[in-house]
């Protein structure tokens, strides 16, 4: 007799002791008692308890620390033949092997439509394989006293969508992309872990979500949105990562946030990578991002980190975009290095350069990368020396938008060390809110700085309180090009 799922219902046994061979599993039905075929994904995931809290570690006897779910296999047997022997739903050696630990490797996505009346079954088994001996045992209350003795709770997830089977005034496929709700951090990780390779989904978040264990990862080509839907999504250190995929981050609510949090020297919160197979493209669109550095010793973090060594790294920020730096340490909101990465700034977004310390930047970039600002609005009101845009190699090509510097710090507008180019052929550059700072600036080391300035007679800069546009070392590059190349056609 088949009974409901509920969200309380226990369908494995929750006093079982976990050792090695032991094997728990369970007949289930996914049926489709709508009037409206369907497609739907179907996961399985490891949570501490049962109000999805995360998984708690503990020390174990073979050293370190583990979970208790890096030791248990799970395995999806289609069909409900009644089980004879435990054994017949254990996975051979090598997909064992490649199976413990990992949980989420029985999830699917059934791209059939699923009509009404159809139904799935399956057997779902979780077993602790033979092979498994010390690295699972807990070293007990006395020696890890603060620790409590390791548990694990097994959430099963099933997301339907209805599929273009079924017509309306829109047509067949109206909701065929429609995204995949989802309630926790391992329904996260379950969906976009069903995205197939090269394949494309989205996701909207239910409720706030803060990501600090485990970095959720995109990659293989998987073109991925993830819609904030008017709640926080909060990233810790290193803990979400753009590699050979494509991300979007967006709200569909226009009341949600994403927070990019990082407090440790030398480090940043989103990591977007190049790889020599796919391209790798971040897109924001119409959400908030707050961007949050403290750094120690070094002071130095970064909210966006940029690297690429192919020359396939693209950040897109589209209308809709804010984003707000500031925090005490040398900060980058946006930080590119390596060479061949393109960020690009369109109408409708602004990136406000709120505090830092001195030398923090809104966009900060070395190598030879490319910033192309075609609207937006870049915004420096921090009262100490912070810039709109920091350059040490790489190109800003400015046809458009305004950099606005305001504060009694001496904030420049666009900062030039070491090397790079600054075409500007149109936009503004605004320093009239600002006493001490420059619309350009040029940090000459050791007499060698090969900076260009081109701006074309479309270019507006408009000048500070003292009525200056340009720090002494462009003014010096006026007459003498020894170091630096200016040319002002205004």
């Amino acid at each position: 007799e088949w009974k409901t799922v509920k969200d309380s219902s226990e369908i494995f046994d929750d006093e079982a002791l976990w050792e090695p061979g032991h094997t728990e599993y369970v007949y289930l039905r996914i049926r489709n008692v709508g009037n409206l075929a369907l497609k739907y994904n179907f996961a399985v995931a490891a949570y501490g308890d049962a109000y999805g809290n995360p998984e708690k570690s503990y020390t174990s006897l073979a050293g370190g620390t583990t979970k208790l779910s890096k030791h248990l296999v799970a395995n999806r047997v289609k069909g409900t033949e009644a089980v004879t022997d435990r054994e017949l739903l254990w996975l051979a050696d090598e997909a064992e092997k490649a199976a413990l630990g990992n949980i989420g490797t029985v999830a699917f996505t059934e791209t059939e439509p699923l009509i009404p009346g159809a139904e799935y079954t399956c057997t779902l088994a979780i077993y602790m394989p033979t092979s498994v001996g010390n690295e699972a045992n807990w070293v007990g209350e006395e020696k890890a006293p603060e620790e409590s003795a390791p548990s694990v709770c097994f959430g099963i997830n099933v997301n339907a969508t209805q599929v273009p089977s079924e017509s309306d005034s829109f047509g067949t496929d109206y909701d065929e992309n429609a995204p995949i709700p989802v309630n926790d951090l391992g329904e996260l990780i379950n969906a976009l872990d069903n995205i197939p390779v090269n394949g494309s989904g989205s996701v909207v978040l239910q409720d706030d979500f803060v990501l600090d264990d485990e970095p959720l990862n995109i990659e293989d080509g998987k073109d991925v949105v993830i819609d904030v839907g008017g709640n926080e999504l909060t990233a810790n250190e290193n803990s979400m990562i753009v590699q050979g995929g494509t991300l979007t981050l967006t709200d569909s609510t226009g009341s949600g946030t994403v927070n990019l949090e990082s407090v440790t020297d030398m480090q940043s919160t989103l990591n977007v990578v190049g790889t020599p197979d796919n391209d790798t493209v971040l897109n924001v669109e119409n959400v908030e991002v707050d961007i949050k550095g403290s750094g120690g010793e070094d002071n130095t973090t970064a909210g966006i980190y940029v690297e690429d060594s192919y020359g396939n790294v693209t950040v897109n920020l589209k209308e809709g975009t804010v984003i707000n730096v500031e925090g005490d340490a040398s900060q980058s909101g946006i930080y590119f290095v390596s060479s061949g990465c393109e960020l690009n700034v369109a109408d409708g977004v602004e990136i406000n350069m709120i505090s830092g310390a001195d030398g923090s930047a809104a966009i900060s970039m070395s190598g030879s990368n490319t910033l192309n600002m075609t609207g937006g609005k870049i915004n420096v009101s921090s009262d100490t020396k912070c810039y709109g845009v920091e350059i040490s190699g790489g190109t800003v090509n400015m046809t458009g938008g305004a950099i606005n510097v305001t504060g009694a710090g001496n904030s420049d507008a666009i900062h030039i060390s070491l090397s790079g180019t600054v075409n500007m052929s149109g936009g503004t550059i605004d320093m009239s809110g600002s006493s001490k700072g420059y619309g350009m600036s040029i940090e000459v080391w050791f007499g060698n700085n090969r900076g260009e300035v081109h701006l074309s007679d479309d270019a507006e800069i408009i000048p500070n309180e003292a009525g200056e546009v340009f720090d002494n070392t462009i003014k010096t590059a006026m007459a003498d090009e020894t170091n630096t190349k200016f040319t002002d056609e205004r």
